[in-house]
């Protein structure tokens, strides 16, 4: 037995309560009533004390079981107010239906989902929602068959389940899936996207290792076909790497082991890492950093600017720049007002921009401006949105603002104080 359907239950059992207990009070006043006709009729009314004696035993049985049937009439009503209590405050939503199609019951969930205008209760199911496939199913849960569907509403996915009552009566459940269905899209992108890109390395290398197994290639070509094996394998490796780096942020949030660390210090040794791809793209790369101590991650802060910084040399034009600016930001400063105070990195370059239409996708897992172009310079799509984890992960935010032609901009606020 399903959630819904003891719920389902335990509402239908409340309701036929009710009906017995109606039935139960109405036999037992005519039972009352008979009992004291008879017990008047029986009094002997030349014996006074005989008289009030039973009189007083009489009354003393009634009013105790009186206190009874409004002790088990308070029960009832307190349950009855529990459970609609429950339905009401339910995160999801409730409607309940009689076998005549009529809404019994419509929480305040079922209500704003589907968009009644007017107070259901008492109205045709039709009046909640006039849709064909909704109203099927809710005829065949009144003959006794539960079912399902799925039902979008403006930007929501919402099911509803629809579940058979023991009143012959029908009961339907919403359930918001929105945010289940997002994620199951974004697992079948993630799956379809990696096997993609681990797929094309392969296919390099498994390609230029036939050739050279065969023999077929020249003694003179071999260091070139050796190199190109290389340059994929580890291609190949640094997308796995990537992934399961992004696999333990996910999975990392509740253990964060952030020391105090200067930011100055973090930058430059990135600065240094990247000299050699700065050299070989011709890109001139400016630091001008405030020693800040912030709460953090060093490695990953390492990791988030090697990202950025590596970026902004490899989409920039030749004999181009790339200008790091590091400095403290206060709550004052039209940043999120909790007294705190931030961190502020600006990386600049003047690179080949990005449009418009692409920045929104641009922190998301293996987006890539340009496919082609992605695939020139050897990226997965993966930094940036290791970038926003990271971010994250510091409870800090990012604005990237761009231009096509005139280089691209990225500012990231971490809380000085820490995240954790």
């Amino acid at each position: 037995m399903t959630l819904f359907q003891a719920l389902a239950g335990s509402v239908t059992f409340i309701l036929l309560l009710l009906v017995l207990l109606t039935v139960i009070i109405a036999l037992a006043t005519s039972m009352l009533t008979r009992n004291i006709a008879g017990a008047i009729n029986k009094i002997d009314l030349d014996q006074a004390d005989n008289v009030f004696n039973e009189l007083d035993e009489f009354f003393q049985k009634a009013m105790s079981r009186d206190r009874k049937v409004e002790s088990q009439i308070s029960e009832l009503r307190a349950y009855s107010k529990t459970q609609n209590a429950l339905i009401e405050n339910m995160q999801d939503g409730f409607v309940m239906v009689d076998p005549s199609g009529k809404v019994v019951t419509a929480n305040p969930k079922a209500i704003a989902l589907f968009g009644a205008r007017q107070e259901p209760v008492g109205k045709n199911i039709i009046n909640l929602l006039a849709d064909t496939v909704f109203l099927e199913k809710v005829d065949a849960a009144l003959r006794g068959t539960g079912s399902q569907m799925t039902l979008q509403k403006a930007e929501r996915v919402v099911q509803l389940s629809f579940v058979p009552s023991a009143n012959r009566g029908a009961i339907v459940l919403t359930s918001d899936i929105t945010e289940k269905e997002q994620a199951e899209k974004m697992r079948r992108e993630f799956s379809a996207n990696v096997s993609h890109e681990l797929k094309t390395p392969l296919t390099t290398i498994s390609g230029f290792a036939e050739l050279m197994v065969a023999g077929m290639v020249n003694p003179v070509d071999m260091a070139h076909f050796a190199g190109k094996i290389d340059t994929e394998a580890k291609r190949m490796i640094q997308l796995i790497e990537n992934i399961l780096f992004l696999s333990n942020l996910d999975e990392q949030d509740a253990h964060k082991a952030f020391a105090m660390e200067d930011i100055a210090e973090i930058a430059a040794d990135a600065v240094d890492g990247l000299t050699h791809l700065s050299e070989k793209h011709q890109v001139k790369v400016n630091l001008t950093a405030t020693s800040i101590k912030i709460n953090c991650n060093k490695l990953l802060v390492y990791e988030m600017l090697m990202n950025l910084i590596g970026n902004a040399i490899r989409y920039n034009i030749l004999d181009g720049s790339v200008d790091i600016a590091i400095k403290a930001k206060h709550s004052s400063e039209n940043v999120p007002a909790d007294g705190n105070s931030f961190c502020h990195i600006i990386i600049s370059d003047t690179g080949i921009g990005i449009p418009k239409a692409e920045q929104p996708h641009v922190f998301e897992r293996f987006y890539r401006v340009e496919q082609s172009r992605g695939r020139k310079t050897g990226g997965a799509g993966l930094g940036l949105s290791i970038v926003k984890h990271i971010v994250r992960y510091h409870n800090g935010s990012i604005v990237l603002s761009s231009e096509p032609g005139k280089g691209t901009q990225v500012e990231v606020l971490i809380p000085i104080k820490g995240a954790a």
